[in-house]
C-alpha cells in the first residue's frame, strides 16, 4: 500500500514530447519527423544518449507544443534522406523528455553520407564524389 502511494505521489510526465512519428515524404524520401506535447525547443538523433540534432525547418514546423513535418537536414542533400543506423530516431526536449520511433522501412546498418556536391566533379557525364578537402 505504502508502495502505491508513492508512486500517485510521483510528478506526472504531462507536457512530455510523445506521439511522435516519422515518414517518408513520397516525392523525394525525406524523412518528416511530427511529435505531440513539445516543451521547447526540439532535438533529435540516433541514440537515446546522443539526442543533440536540430531540425533543418525548426523555425516553421514547431508550433504550439506541436511538431509538424521538420526535416533532419537540408532537403536538398542526403541527409535530409539519411536514416539513422539503428532505424530508431530519438527526439528530445527542454524538459527533457524523450520519444522514439521506427522509421518504417529502415533496414538497420552502417551509413556513409555522399560528400558534399560542392565536391562532386562531373567526368564523361558520371559524377565523382571526391572526398572534399
Amino acid at each position: 500500500m505504502v508502495v502505491v502511494l508513492a508512486l500517485l505521489a510521483l510528478p506526472s510526465a504531462a507536457g512530455a514530447v510523445d506521439k511522435c512519428k516519422v515518414k517518408l515524404d513520397a516525392k523525394n524520401g525525406n524523412l518528416l519527423v511530427s511529435a505531440a506535447s513539445v516543451a521547447g525547443a526540439l532535438r533529435f538523433g540516433p541514440t537515446a544518449d546522443v539526442v543533440s540534432g536540430s531540425f533543418f525547418n525548426a523555425s516553421t514546423c514547431l508550433a504550439g507544443g506541436k511538431a509538424k513535418q521538420c526535416l533532419v537536414g537540408d532537403p536538398t542533400t542526403v541527409a535530409a534522406r539519411t536514416p539513422p543506423p539503428g532505424c530508431t530516431l530519438y527526439l528530445a526536449d527542454d524538459l527533457p523528455s524523450t520519444c522514439s520511433v521506427w522509421i518504417k522501412g529502415c533496414t538497420p546498418g552502417s551509413r556513409e553520407l555522399v560528400p558534399a556536391a560542392s565536391c562532386a566533379r562531373v567526368v564523361n557525364g558520371i559524377t565523382i564524389f571526391d572526398a572534399c578537402p
